[in-house]
């Protein structure tokens, strides 16, 4: 688990806690992913809209933000107080998740890039960067002020495990705020789905795993 510094103790124990939480959400939307292939696709409908090739990348970015909260390849610092902002993360280089071409095209280049070599370089997002990563804690997650105003949780809008969520997928899986600030909330995630760049779109991702605590 990544390390965390310059928060108070009830700060580190929220930030803490919401970490936890992360990576029991990424837990859950996996094991659904692999046990209920209907209500798997059923959310992801709703947050993302749903097609072969997007359900694909969906579960790249997962795997990748499962693969870095396990590490400690970042660390989570405090930040101070950023009018408008929440938190914000390092980016690992974007490596793109739209594909060309017929549905079944975009599908199996989807699923060739999360799951094995792909035109010869590794393709899973973290463990290439991991690879060159010149230290442990080398990239940085930071959370202002705002953050520690949101609700603990609060389904289909920002709070502080969505947050997280939301700027873990920066990190693991270089995605974006697309259009911003038109992506923010849940309503932002709407558009992005009526846009077709849900899968582009961190709030989408931290919103779409916040669902799986109740």
């Amino acid at each position: 688990m990544p390390t965390i510094s310059g928060f108070s103790d009830t700060e580190a124990e929220s930030v803490r806690g919401a970490m936890l939480v992360a990576k029991l959400c990424i837990d859950a939307a996996l094991k659904e992913a692999f046990f209920d292939d209907g209500g798997f696709s059923s959310r992801i409908g709703k947050y993302f809209g749903s097609n072969e090739a997007g359900t694909h990348a969906i579960m790249k970015t997962i795997n990748s933000m499962k693969l870095l909260i396990e590490t400690d390849v970042y660390c989570v610092k405090r930040g101070g107080d950023i009018e408008d902002s929440n938190a914000k993360a390092d980016h690992f280089t974007t490596q793109s998740i739209v594909f060309g071409g017929s549905d079944a095209r975009q599908a199996r280049t989807a699923r060739l890039q999360g799951t094995m070599m792909y035109e010869g370089k590794r393709v899973n997002h973290v463990e290439s960067v991991m690879t060159d990563a010149p230290k442990n804690g080398a990239f940085e997650m930071e959370l202002f002020d705002n953050f520690f105003g949101l609700p603990y949780m609060l389904q289909d809008s920002q709070s502080q495990i969505e947050t997280f969520l939301h700027e873990l997928s920066h990190v693991a899986a270089g995605t974006k705020d697309v259009d911003a600030p038109s992506c923010y909330g849940w309503g932002g995630v709407q558009y992005c789905k009526s846009i077709k760049k849900g899968t582009e779109n961190a709030e989408s991702y931290g919103m779409f795993l916040q669902s799986y605590i109740g």
